[in-house]
């Protein structure tokens, strides 16, 4: 299986789990594919509710879950990937938060982004009073279920308000207004990105871990350059080695890759709060002064 995409073109067909997918982008190391077909029909969602995103939508849920699981063996070389969802370009709905998944719907922007030959991806206004996207590659958007009849599918970008998702029409408009997000006449062509380099690639999970233990171990370190400048100084220098200084600012750095890295797994979503680390500084600068005092007492 991951020798054959490996060779495989973009715009070329596949066979993963069972389907047929569309190449959207490849690299030495994935792939992005999204269905070459229409899989089935759903809503987008079910569950009555106020506002709904991609986020909290079921159609990402079921996704995630019984679609995955039905993949099989080959669903252990999807890679989790990080979606960001924008805002509607025209409307302004909520995209909502961002997501970590397996398997997605395609946004608006990637819809035009990897169908596209041409600049006129602005929304405008149709005669019947219905917004959507048209250029030159619009056939190429067209989709079919397997009984080779024409099908509209889903996208998860916001429509008109928080009760609608846009989606790709018959034609291959991309339709920005959007459909009723409880419309289970919806087509799903699932998108997912695919790992070439590793049989078994690791889980969020595993990743996660991994990060945490790192984490501690660059504490650690931190520490003990921490300890040697107070030893022997800041700028002690003692035969080839590097100075306390360096020492302390080479570990700061790998610390700070670390903690992005848990940050671009959703874990450390609140480091780098400019209120939180302001918060501190006047912390430490009150105690540094409560100390500064103490000594002068004794």
């Amino acid at each position: 299986m991951t020798e054959a995409i490996k060779i495989t073109q973009i715009d070329g067909i596949v066979k993963f789990g069972g389907y047929d997918w569309l190449v959207l982008e490849a690299s030495e190391e994935k792939v992005l594919l999204l269905s070459d077909k229409t899989l089935e029909n759903r809503a987008y969602h079910r569950t009555g509710v106020n506002c709904v995103t991609w986020a909290e939508c079921d159609l990402r849920a079921y996704l995630n879950g019984e679609f995955y699981d039905s993949l099989g063996k080959d669903k252990t070389h999807i890679a989790e990937t990080k979606i960001s969802t924008n805002n509607s370009p025209l409307y302004g709905t909520d995209g909502g938060k961002d997501t970590i998944d397996k398997v997605f719907l395609l946004s608006m922007e990637e819809a035009v982004e990897y169908f596209a030959t041409c600049d006129d991806s602005q929304p405008e206004s149709q005669s019947n009073g219905v917004c959507s996207i048209n250029n030159e590659r619009d056939p190429s958007r067209i989709a079919t279920d397997e009984s080779g009849k024409a099908s509209w599918w889903w996208l998860r970008s916001p429509g008109y308000d928080s009760f609608r998702a846009a989606y790709i029409y018959i034609d291959g408009s991309v339709n920005v207004l959007g459909s009723n997000v409880y419309d289970d006449s919806g087509g799903v062509r699932p998108a997912l990105w695919l790992n070439l380099k590793s049989n078994y690639p690791m889980t969020r999970t595993e990743r996660i871990e991994h990060l945490l233990a790192c984490l501690i171990e660059e504490c650690s370190e931190i520490q003990q350059a921490a300890t040697k400048a107070l030893r022997f100084g800041v700028d002690d220098k003692f035969e080839d080695y590097p100075t306390p200084r360096q020492q302390l600012n080479a570990e700061a750095n790998d610390l700070l890759a670390v903690i992005e890295m848990l940050s671009d797994e959703g874990i450390l979503t609140e480091a780098g709060n400019a209120h939180s680390i302001k918060a501190k500084k006047e912390k430490v600068l009150k105690y540094m002064q409560y100390a500064e005092k103490h000594k002068k007492k004794g």
